[in-house]
């Protein structure tokens, strides 16, 4: 987990610098040989169908239009050899003519899906005519919009033009790339981590804003289209992309922040997805297309941010939640840029749009994977000490069953010697009366019958009446099931710094695991009879020793021959099936309760060492006790 939240770390800080290094590179990036060819046409007469003319500078933007009002372009130029005509139609039904012939058209009706109004963007190249003097392009307002955006035109050679999209589009087409990576690879990393961590899936949301805003930047980059050239898709992500924002950070910061105060956070997501229903379903009628939402959504997405801030600002001043200042501190970087990004879609001081809020959104995922990675880190830290707490209490549960017996034992045995010394009298009077007849065959008839009826009185296992309650408890499971036993246990009473209860987790989990061991071994069995398992004893042996101040323990027993290694650690066998590992689904994985004793160990400045000799598992727990070692 650490690898992973490092590795994430490294790739979002190794994107941001590339992109930066890029963005103040991006003029001088491809030879001037590929891109000094290519020819703009910066001027151009105009004559609109309300009567309008004049002269205007492309880029440029006729406001004010009726729907499909028809608006016509002229340039002059000089073709040469090899020229192509590169343009771009922006949502705008299209005519070129060169020299008084059509040349091409773009978006007329069905040549795009029934259910958008309005063409979707498209980029043309066409071979131009040799000796080509004039262009008139043919424009038709869109339905959606009073506005009709006529681009920039470009000639040259087809590489030469190639070359100059991807120049103007490399930043965009970058970012695209890298946030799908990082979308992919965090929920890769999300359902690797739900199979041990349930709450690895809040990190679900952060790979899906990433996917979001790939979508959006995809779809959006112009240079896409030579790659997929399927412009009603590329619209479709780009919008999709766009709208869906909001909705995975909103899910994020209620999954992880866990805030007291949710009512804005999900009335916004609230009213996001009505409005997000809303413009999709508009869509799908052939109502209203997609781009006709755009302004309201831009503020709609700062809304859905800023309520998000506000929450988490709420939080930390209110109720002191964690992590509520860190993430507010992450979302108002992310606030900032969508609003530097939407002052850059109206103002248009940088050329390239999304690179504010691309960068934005690289910072903030920095920024959360910092805490992201924290806040899993302590997670686990705080499973595994659950974990270890349940088992010391299962441990010590167990322990209070073995009283619970050798007390039910106890009085049973004080209620059988109230009675015995009840009977004893009766029984002195029959042996005086045999004793006064002479019936000496009589009388020892009567002592074996008095001897058959007395019951032997189990030995503790150990000294230590907690371990020795432990061990017989697992030790009578694996009596009940055939399993030989051999144990000779030198545990003290007073172990010296070792507490009981840890002296029960060490014996406890051996025996557990010795016993399940043997289970296994019983029940294993194969789909092929010729390669069923040989018969071999089944035993458990366990034998420990006090020396000095060391105490050494040591339990032997047969197993089914079938274990996995990761690294120095054996992994937990007991969630694969009984036909062979894996067949259930389960996966091996590190054993809770080896965990706990290999922690017991290092607290006493012990050992644990495991040895596999073909199907025999040897475990030994070495522990000092004198030197008592807390982390």
């Amino acid at each position: 987990m650490r690898r992973s939240a490092v590795i994430l770390t490294g790739l979002i800080m190794a994107a941001l610098m590339a992109s930066l290094v890029s963005a103040s590179l991006s003029h001088s990036f491809l030879p001037a040989a590929l891109t000094g060819n290519v020819r703009t046409l910066p001027w151009a007469l105009y004559r609109m169908e309300d009567g309008r003319s004049g002269t205007v500078a492309l880029p440029h933007t006729f406001r004010k239009l009726a729907p499909r009002a028809k608006v016509e372009l002229w340039m002059n130029f000089e073709s040469r050899p090899g020229d192509s005509l590169f343009m771009k139609t922006f949502y705008s039904p299209l005519r070129v003519y060169a020299d008084g012939d059509l040349l091409f058209e773009r978006g007329e009706e069905g040549s795009y899906p029934a259910f958008l109004s309005d063409p979707p963007t498209e980029l043309t190249m066409v071979p131009l005519p040799e000796k080509t003097r004039q262009l008139r392009l043919e424009y038709l307002s869109p339905t959606q919009r009073d506005r009709l955006e006529a681009q920039p035109i470009f000639i040259g050679n087809d590489l030469s033009l190639y070359s100059r999209q991807f120049r103007a589009d490399f930043i965009t087409f970058v970012f695209s790339l890298l946030l799908s990576f990082f979308g992919v690879f965090i929920v890769l990393l999300t359902f690797f981590l739900m199979r041990g961590l349930k709450e690895a899936r809040s990190i679900l949301w952060l790979g899906l804003l990433c996917l979001s805003s790939a979508l959006w930047g995809i779809g959006e980059c112009d240079f896409t289209l030579f790659l997929i050239p399927y412009p009603t898709l590329l619209y479709l992500m780009a919008f999709c992309g766009l709208y869906f924002l909001p909705v995975p950070l909103i899910m994020y910061v209620t999954s992880m922040v866990r805030p007291v105060i949710k009512w804005p956070l999900r009335v916004t997501l609230a009213v996001h997805a009505a409005c997000l229903v809303s413009a999709l379903s508009l869509q799908a009628a052939g109502k209203a297309d997609l781009s006709a939402f755009l302004t309201q959504f831009h503020y709609l997405i700062l809304f859905s941010f800023m309520a998000s801030l506000v929450v988490m600002l709420m939080e930390h001043k209110r109720h002191k939640t964690r992590y509520a200042a860190r993430f507010a501190a992450s979302t108002l970087i992310l606030v900032v840029f969508t609003l530097f990004e939407i002052f850059n879609y109206r103002m248009r001081f940088i050329k390239l749009l999304g690179l504010l809020f691309n960068t934005g959104l690289l910072l903030f995922l920095f920024d959360l994977g910092l805490i992201s990675g924290r806040w899993i880190k302590e997670y686990i830290a705080t499973a595994r000490e659950k974990d270890r707490l349940e088992t010391e209490m299962g441990f010590m549960s167990k322990m209070l069953d073995a009283r619970r017996e050798q007390y039910a034992r106890l009085m049973e045995s004080s209620r059988q010697t109230v009675a015995a010394r009840h009977d004893l009298r009766h029984q002195l009077a029959v042996i005086r009366g045999y004793s006064d007849a002479g019936d000496w065959r009589g009388l020892n008839a009567f002592i074996d019958k008095i001897a058959e009826n007395i019951k032997p009185v189990p030995s503790p296992i150990c000294e230590n009446f907690a371990v020795s309650a432990v061990a017989g408890h697992y030790l009578s499971a694996a009596r009940e099931n055939g399993v030989s036993l051999e144990v000779r246990l030198d545990v003290p009473q007073n172990a010296g710094c070792v507490n009981d209860l840890d002296l029960c987790v060490i014996v406890g989990n051996l025996l557990e695991n010795a016993v399940e061991a043997c289970l296994r071994a019983m029940a294993t069995k194969t789909s092929h009879p010729a390669e069923a398992l040989p018969k071999r004893p089944r035993f458990i042996r366990f034998l420990s020793r006090k020396q000095n101040d060391m105490l050494t323990l040591v339990i032997e027993n047969s197993f089914d021959g079938l274990w996995q290694k990761s690294g120095d650690s054996y992994l937990s066998m007991k969630r694969r099936s009984v036909s062979g590992p894996g067949t259930n689904g389960q996966t091996p994985q590190l054993g809770v309760g080896i965990s706990s004793v290999r922690e017991i160990c290092g607290k006493y400045n012990g050992l644990l060492k495991f040895d596999v000799e073909e199907n025999i598992w040897c475990a030994s727990v070495v522990l000092n006790l004198t030197e008592h070692y807390h982390k």
